[in-house]
């Protein structure tokens, strides 16, 4: 078969050597239908602005439904499975690409169906549509979630069905994790494993149990998806994303299982740098893509040449994720992507030439079945029984050929010739091989229930610990819930006392403001007043002197009044003689309070003012009885000046008395 298959893809390449001078180009197996081959359709968008702004024309024709044309330097022709033209809808699309998909999947086969061709051509739109959720513009992948539920809606009821979907992008080289929410899984591996092929490790995957969930877990890995703005796309895919939906299946009578595995791909598109003007980031974002590409070309050449010994899957992380797609266990579905105008009309050419070479691959489908056990010993007891009858029918013709007789008649139920007992026991050993590996898959299942049955009693352990310790918790929380409330009332007590209390202190503090101005205002009218006094003292005790001689006592608030008086004295006493009697002091009768009380009326003065003036008043009788004893008391001329000085200390001290309340009142 191998053999057979190789000789085809020999065919088509010189089929294509053949037909390169006349521009014609027919797909090598569009003649037939083989399940095993790529099945490749055309998609054609619209003509768009870009390339009508750079003179652009359509050149791109569909001559059938399986035939397109190209027509600019020369005209080219390509066969495919189905060319859908500018005006078809998603639904053609998808019920000619997808929908036998599906139908497969539910059978246990593994499918792939992705999008090739340049950027701009319109792949995202095809695979996912503008919206996921409107039923007209939707694109493949959507449309094929809905029509795998309905499958599963309709199978039978004795098929249990679980459905599980991962969802990947390949950006730079790196396999990143669209559904990681912590966005971690940013470089994952591919690994291969006889049982499930290739795969992904470490990627997360989500169980879903209907079509919105599905759709809801696809746009929010989509979100996450590295896309910019280039020269030919507001919205252009910097990466290849590959949606991945698992639907295994159950026989709940017979214990059978089947699984599916359904690739879904929208790869980026190539990119021309001169007409993209990628630069930074994006120019090595088109320096990737178009590696990836390249190598999946290449994978692709060496599929269909016969003298290929080595596919180089390994060559990119692309390849190596789409190895079962291409040429391996799968059936795939190839949607190419073009532009119909004459500006891109090298790339156009080169995604045709791409679709087909992709026609010529032949895979390896297969149904990814694991029979029960009982299935197989019923299956071995019918080989037996066959054997068990050729072998009787074989002894009776020995005894007939011994006895010379003729040979019986195989018996009415169909006895084998000697070639299909061979055939038979031929089977009945593979079915042997298959129950043994059954059995030991069995032991090995069996053992693995013993060890999950520990695993999970020591889980049921630590659950019931976590339970004891989770009510641990909570009674913890509730004795810290009610001290926090408790805290919470005092804390509320608390800040309305404090705020009572600030209150308070912003009324005494206005308070003390307001009684501070007025003692401010006092303490300015006071020394007012005292300047006003002490001037008309000094007026009166002017005219005093005047009236009395030289001779005659200043007042105590002229600093040097009593130092004058002994200065003035022409007949200053020796030592040892008696102070002149000129030189004292005459006494004075202080002011009535009926002059006062006059002098505040016509002064217009505080009751504080008057009581000052009473109190210097009383001062000034005190000097004045003091000068009067002191013309017998005073025994020298230093006796005489001590006691002018002690006058000057007590003016001094009443003062600075008088300063000291004001600065009070001032800092009041």
């Amino acid at each position: 078969m191998e053999g057979g298959n190789r000789r085809d893809a020999r065919r088509s390449v010189s089929s294509m050597s053949a037909t390169s001078s006349s521009n014609s180009i027919t797909s090598p197996n569009s003649s037939g239908s083989n399940a095993g081959n790529v099945k490749v359709v055309c998609r054609i968008r619209p003509h768009n602005e870009i390339e009508d702004r750079h003179g652009g024309r359509v050149c791109v024709g569909l001559r059938s439904d399986t035939e397109i044309q190209v027509v600019e330097d020369g005209t080219f022709t390509f066969t495919f499975d189905r060319i859908f033209g500018p005006q078809s809808t998603q639904e053609e699309c998808f019920d000619v690409v997808a929908a036998p998909i599906v139908a497969d999947i539910l059978e246990g086969y593994n499918a792939t169906i992705f999008a090739y061709g340049q950027t701009s051509s319109g792949k995202t739109y095809t695979m996912e549509g503008p919206s996921i959720t409107n039923p007209e513009t939707r694109g493949i992948i959507p449309r094929t979630v809905s029509a795998l539920f309905d499958g599963v809606l309709a199978a039978d009821s004795n098929l249990e069905f679980t459905v599980k979907v991962s969802y990947i992008e390949i950006y730079m080289e790196r396999i990143r994790d669209l559904l990681d929410q912590f966005r971690t899984k940013v470089n994952l591996s591919v690994r291969e494993d006889p049982r499930q092929g290739i795969y992904v490790a470490g990627v997360t995957e989500e169980y879903c149990t209907c079509e919105e969930e599905l759709l809801q877990v696809m746009q929010d890995g989509t979100v996450n998806r590295a896309t910019a703005a280039t020269g030919m796309n507001e919205g252009s895919s910097r990466s290849h994303s590959v949606f991945m939906v698992t639907v295994a299946q159950r026989h709940l009578g017979t214990s059978s299982q089947k699984s599916g595995k359904l690739f879904l791909v929208d790869l980026a598109g190539s990119e021309m740098v001169r007409k993209t003007n990628a630069t930074g980031q994006q120019l090595e974002e088109a320096k990737t893509i178009n590696k990836s590409l390249s190598a999946l070309g290449l994978v692709i050449n060496a599929l269909t040449d016969g003298k290929a010994t080595h596919i180089p899957y390994r060559d990119s992380k692309l390849t190596r994720v789409l190895q079962d797609s291409l040429g391996g266990n799968a059936k795939t579905a190839l949607v190419i992507n073009c532009s119909p105008s004459s500006y891109n009309v090298s790339e156009t050419l080169s995604t045709l030439r791409f679709g087909w070479r992709a026609k010529s691959i032949t895979n390896k489908p297969k149904i990814n079945e694991q029979r029960s056990v009982d299935e197989l010993t019923a299956l071995l007891q019918k080989a037996e029984n066959a054997i068990d009858m050729q072998q009787n029918y074989i002894l009776a013709l020995e005894a007939q050929l011994k006895g010379g007789g003729a040979p019986p008649e195989p018996e009415a139920t169909g006895t084998a010739s000697h070639t299909d007992t061979a055939a038979t026991q031929a089977k009945m050993a593979a079915l042997a091989a298959e129950l043994s590996e059954e059995r030991e898959e069995v032991t090995r299942r069996g053992q693995e229930v013993e060890k999950l049955t520990i695993l999970l009693k020591e889980k049921e352990r630590l659950l019931v610990e976590a339970s004891e310790l989770m009510k641990e918790a909570e009674r913890h929380c509730e004795v810290h819930r009610e001290r926090v409330e408790t805290l919470e009332v005092e804390c509320s007590k608390t800040r309305d006392e404090f705020e009572g209390a600030s209150e308070q202190f912003r009324a005494e503090k206005q308070k003390f403001d307001f009684e501070g101005q007025e003692l401010r205002v006092r303490v300015e009218t006071l020394s007012r007043d005292n300047e006003r006094l002490l001037a008309e003292l000094e007026e009166k005790e002017a005219l005093g002197t005047e009236r009395r001689g030289p001779g005659a006592l200043l007042s105590p608030l002229s600093p040097a009044a009593g130092d004058a008086s002994v200065e003035a004295s022409p007949n200053a006493a020796s030592p040892g003689s008696q102070p002149p009697a000129d030189t004292l002091p005459r006494a004075e009768s202080p002011l009535s309070p009926q002059v006062l009380s006059e002098v505040a009326e016509r002064l217009d003065l505080t009751q504080e003012a008057v009581a000052f003036i009473q109190e210097r008043e009383a001062l000034w009788s005190a000097v004045q009885a003091r000068w009067q004893d002191f013309g017998a008391t005073a025994s020298s001329p230093g006796e005489y000046r001590r006691i002018l000085a002690e006058i000057e200390a007590q003016r001094a001290k009443l003062a600075q008395d008088l300063q000291l309340a004001a600065e009070k009142n001032m800092e009041l």
